[in-house]
């Protein structure tokens, strides 16, 4: 069974369970094992895939408004949470994706349909000096402006090859940015299975349980992590 999944490709449902095993893995190795570094290596599979999971679901969507809502209030959420379990104001990775899919939002919307470049311009500006405040008052978010950046970068692609290139030259900027972490750059591992993506959803619709397994399995591993 394994091996018709990869003489056939691996849907997009396949792609993010291998993301979300690889993102609980790297979460259990920072709150529970003191940052241990084998699972986060583990770990630096799930943003990649997760990147390129939302530059596709902007282009499948038939609402990309909704999508936006959704993924920018399971931002809250997964905030709401982390705040409690640590006091800390880092912005987790929906609240980075959410900023992503106004991006390509904004890019359909004035750049491909009504040819005005100079407003999507302005807001991709004006995203940028918000991030750029926010980093000044210690406020960041998740792979900071490269990764709010890097599912726009996949979207403009024009082909599944492209979009791979694409994809590892940001991962190659995101690891020279991570002031000498030689973790990140285990990031680029992601790309063979980006490449057996086959453009598929798969069969059974999952989004619910994708949506409601981030905050949820930080809630459960924070509290495991009060009680140890």
């Amino acid at each position: 069974m394994i091996m018709n999944a990869f003489k056939s490709g691996l849907s997009n449902n396949l792609i993010k369970l291998i993301a979300i095993i690889s993102m609980t893995i790297d979460h259990i190795g920072l709150i529970l094992l003191n940052d241990f570094t084998p699972f986060r290596i583990i770990g630096r599979l799930a943003f990649p895939i997760f990147a390129y999971s939302i530059s596709e679901g902007c282009f499948f969507t038939k609402n990309i408004k909704k999508y936006f809502m959704k993924v920018f209030l399971v931002g809250v959420v997964s905030q709401t949470v982390y705040l409690i379990a640590t006091g800390d104001w880092y912005l987790n990775i929906f609240l980075t994706f959410s900023l992503s899919i106004l991006i390509i939002s904004a890019y359909t919307r004035f750049y491909e349909e009504k040819k005005e470049k100079p407003k999507f311009f302005i807001i991709l500006l004006l995203i940028f000096i918000m991030v750029y405040v926010l980093d000044i008052y210690q406020i960041y978010f998740d792979y900071g402006f490269i990764g709010i950046i890097m599912p726009f970068i996949i979207y403009i692609a024009p082909t599944k090859e492209k979009k791979i290139v694409n994809t590892a030259i940001m991962l190659i900027l995101l690891s020279l940015n991570t002031q000498g972490s030689f973790v990140q750059y285990f990031s680029l591992l992601s790309l063979p299975i980006l490449f057996l993506y086959n453009g598929t959803r798969g069969k059974y619709n999952l989004k619910y349980f994708f949506y409601s397994y981030y905050p949820l399995h930080l809630g459960v591993l924070y509290l495991i992590s009060f009680f140890k």
